[in-house]
């Protein structure tokens, strides 16, 4: 006999706006749901609503029926000084107006027969095993489900549960919310909303048309200039504040007879870092309050519901791990949708309570602008929300956050975990929606090798023609082909120690074997003197990376005239690694070694790639900037991109030449918020037993040399994996050469708060280290304060 396996089940906490919505979304997706609510069959009226068209949009992907019929178009948003005469008119053809209770009757009628009503009011969450959490209930029920929509309101006890410490904030500004039936006024605002405000005393009533003559009247007033009435005496309260403004309204105040009434005393959260934990997932007011002025709290609501239901659609909900994916998705996505409208809706605060705080903003409404403006003024591009978790952990590999279980931080790999700049996804989008990927040419695209030849001109001081780029599947390829052209087997390079792996990589591919000169990884001091002591017959090659991976020096105008010097006088090539070369922290400044003089850049081979600086590691795309047009054309032969057996792909060209031209103030931000995490773990690791660590002038490394307790390197590394959940980098021979010994790397390119978390378990594992063997003696560059 067949079994048919019963649909995952959902408890919704709130019969409000988001609850019916999120019950619908999710019945349509295959669960079966159970709304809690305290008030069932008494749907609380009056409190009127301005929807834009997405929510019309979203209204009809949940099959909601006969919006037409509840509501009134309203075409027009308009800003009026109190005497009546118009300041702007904001166009929102497609927006309606309509009552809440309206709009509850719609969403009841929509409901699915799989979706049923109880009467209940939550008082908390409490623990289920695996499952996550519970529902308590005020008679004690406990509900139980995979799934919790915790759609309570704005006091919610489900959010207060799961977050303790996010505490709500009593705002300044109260709104009294009426509505009336007004059939003459209703056809006199003939489809606009109107605004009437006096700034100066901190006051403003609007008017909002709805179905067959209502009208929803809302006076916004600065609480602390005026008080709120006492219930009973909102129209003597109104007709002081408002009467003589204007003829129409003296004719509403007079007249008017409430049908309902709400005084909404507003408060405000700091945005929560995220919106669900375990198997609850919290959804309108209850995860985000809106402040009046954003008139986008039921629009939100239906928004938060539409995209749970999208991303649970053929979800397993008894499949706790797929479930947390979900919910974590929803999170990382719907977050920085909401963050802007919050932040336009804290200006427009601000500005009714100080009208000379700043210049208004576009609109009166947040929300209402268009999308592109909206994200013009988004949040900080490298908050802590900006991190998509969900997507890392299916694309970053690289021992990073694919390649590890999703309870380990990894600062391994130098990536950035933060979305690429808006220009590049834009570029790629553009030419995706052409639909063609064809071959380019085999030095790279025009376009692409004008780019970064007034790239190296402008910005390194390196004057030169597109004819001496080469366009390379990444820095790493890069370095590969200048070897494999310039070295035979046998040959020798001269490479710093401790530096980067790649290094001797591409020597040993070509044939060659690496020499080393020693850096102090504590003072960044390279061992000049020793230079000639490494020459042999055999040397061809002077590796330089600048700035100094894992070291993070930047490297001074004497030491790389120095350099130059020497590769001059015994007739060396140079292998100039620039790729972190725009992650420099101030007063440290760059110089390239190719600008020096003529005779540097004739044996001078610059690499330069895009992964640091912009985030297309996964791209694969680079450039290497040649001594002159004749060493361009052998390198070509040399990277065998000339038979299509390499080479950069035309779209990663596309989206460099975008970043290059169109992400300047990106990498501005992107630039501040490293120097920022830089000094925050600086500061962190100078107080962690047995640490000592040289401030990076430059890169998103750090190098700390740590007490191993005679661990040997990857031991350590992976005790720390093991036990505190972080992942590391040892200074091993194999990462960085034989001078990396008793270091770690650690890399924070990555969020303030996933920063945090990563250090104090790192500081948790040395500290518990250390307890076992004896209290470590602080390094010697803890004892003598390294400067930077």
């Amino acid at each position: 006999m067949l079994t048919v396996p019963s649909p995952p089940e959902a408890v919704i906490v709130g019969g409000g706006i988001a609850g019916l919505a999120s019950a619908i979304s999710l019945a349509l997706t295959g669960w079966h749901c159970t709304i809690l609510e305290p008030r069932l069959g008494r749907t609380r009226s009056g409190h009127g609503l301005l929807l834009p068209p997405s929510s019309r949009g979203a209204l009809d992907r949940l099959g909601v029926a006969g919006l037409e019929r509840a509501s009134a178009p309203i075409d027009a948003f308009e800003l009026c000084r109190k005497d009546g005469a118009p300041l702007k008119r904001f166009p929102i053809p497609g927006s309606l107006g309509l009552l809440r209770r309206d709009l509850m009757a719609l969403l009841q009628g929509a409901l699915p027969s799989s979706v049923s009503m109880v009467a209940g009011r939550c008082i908390g969450l409490e623990a289920d095993g695996e499952r996550g959490f519970q529902v308590v209930c005020a008679d004690r029920r406990r509900w139980r489900a995979e799934l919790i929509v915790a759609a309570d309101g704005v006091g919610s006890p489900c959010r207060q549960a799961l977050f303790p410490e996010a505490r709500l904030t009593q705002e300044e500004v109260t709104e009294l919310v009426l509505s009336t039936d007004d059939a003459p006024l209703t056809r006199r605002l003939a489809g606009r909303c109107r605004k009437f405000q006096d700034p100066q005393a901190g006051l403003a009533m609007g008017l909002l048309p709805c179905r067959n003559g209502q009208l929803v009247v809302y006076a916004q007033f600065a609480t602390a200039r005026h008080p709120a009435p006492a219930a009973g005496k909102y129209q003597p309260f109104l007709r002081r504040l408002f009467g003589g403004w204007n003829p129409l309204l003296d004719q509403l105040l007079q007249e008017f007879s409430p049908v309902s009434a709400h005084l909404w005393h507003t408060t405000d959260l700091d945005p929560l870092l995220q919106l669900h934990r375990g198997n609850v997932v919290l959804l309108g007011d209850s995860a985000h309050p809106m402040l009046p002025f954003t008139s986008q709290g039921s629009s939100a609501a239906l928004e938060d519901a539409l995209r749970l239901g999208s991303l649970l659609q053929g979800t397993n909900g008894r499949d706790p791990e797929a479930l947390r994916d979900a919910l974590e998705r929803y999170s990382q996505t719907r977050r920085p949708e909401l963050l802007p409208i919050v932040e336009e809706g804290r200006a427009l605060r601000r500005l009714f309570l100080d009208p000379e705080a700043s210049a208004p903003p576009a609109a009166p409404l947040a929300g209402f602008q268009p999308q592109q403006r909206r994200e013009g003024k988004a949040l900080d591009p490298f908050s802590d929300e900006r991190v998509p978790l969900a997507a890392l952990r299916r694309q970053a590999f690289n021992l990073r956050w694919a390649t590890l279980p999703p309870d380990v931080i990894p600062l391994t790999a130098a990536d950035p975990d933060f979305p690429v700049a808006p220009a590049v996804r834009e570029a790629i989008a553009r030419q995706a929606a052409e639909g063609l990927f064809s071959y380019g040419p085999a030095e790279g695209l025009p376009a692409f090798r004008e780019a970064c030849a007034r790239f190296c001109s402008e910005r390194r001081g390196c004057p030169t023609g597109p004819e001496r780029i080469l366009a390379v599947d990444s820095a790493a390829a890069g370095m590969g082909h200048v070897c494999r052209l310039l070295l035979q087997p046998g040959d020798e390079a001269i490479v710093f120690d401790p530096v980067d792996f790649l290094f001797q990589a591409a020597v040993e591919a070509a044939g060659g074997t690496v020499r080393r000169l020693p850096v102090d990884p504590l003072s960044g001091a390279l061992a000049l003197e020793r230079l000639e002591t490494l020459l042999s017959p055999r040397t061809r090659l002077l590796g330089v990376c600048n700035p100094l991976n894992p070291v993070g020096r930047v490297l001074r105008a004497d030491e790389l005239t120095t350099l130059a010097h020497f590769a001059i006088r015994h007739n060396l090539q140079i292998l100039n690694d620039e790729i972190w070369a725009d992650i420099i922290y101030p007063p440290a400044r760059f110089l390239s070694l190719g600008s020096l003089d003529g005779a540097v850049a004739a044996r001078c081979w610059t690499v330069q790639g895009f992964s640091k600086n912009y985030g297309l590691a996964g791209l694969r795309v680079g450039c290497v900037l040649a001594p002159d047009a004749a060493g361009c054309a052998a390198l070509l032969r040399a990277s065998r991109a000339d038979t299509t057996m390499s080479g950069a792909a035309t779209l990663s060209q596309i989206a460099a030449i975008a970043a290059l031209e169109g992400a300047s103030d990106w990498l501005t931000a992107w630039q501040a918020h490293l120097q920022r995490q830089r000094d925050r773990a600086v500061a962190e690791l100078a107080t962690m037993p047995g640490v000592a660590v040289l401030p990076p002038e430059g890169t998103y490394v750090l190098f700390p040399r740590v007490d191993h307790h005679g661990l040997a390197p990857e031991a350590l590394v992976e005790r720390l994996l093991q036990r505190q959940r972080v992942a590391l980098v040892p200074g091993s021979p194999r990462w960085f050469g034989p001078g990396a010994a008793g270091h770690l790397r650690l890399v924070f390119s990555t969020s303030e708060g996933i920063l945090r978390e990563g250090l104090t378990r790192l500081r948790r594992g040395l500290e518990e280290l250390a307890g076992e063997t004896g209290e470590a003696e602080p390094g010697e560059g803890e004892r003598r304060g390294v400067p930077y």
